[in-house]
């Protein structure tokens, strides 16, 4: 078995060096928010204007 200090890395004299994120690390989280919240409001758009249909809405069943 392994012990608790091969496998866990503590990261105590780091500590001083994480207060700030390089900035693609923002520029990251600025982009995934921002592709969140354009998502959702296209997909409001797209349910309010009732434009919306379901994928299986349209197919007929092969018997018919």
């Amino acid at each position: 078995m392994f012990a608790l200090s091969e496998v866990t890395f503590f990261n105590d004299s780091l500590t001083q060096f994480q207060s700030l994120k390089p900035w693609w690390d923002i520029l990251m989280d600025y982009l995934v928010l921002a592709m969140l919240i354009i998502s959702l409001l296209s997909g409001t758009l797209l349910i309010s204007t009732q434009s919306f249909k379901p994928a299986l809405s349209n197919r007929k069943s092969p018997r018919q």
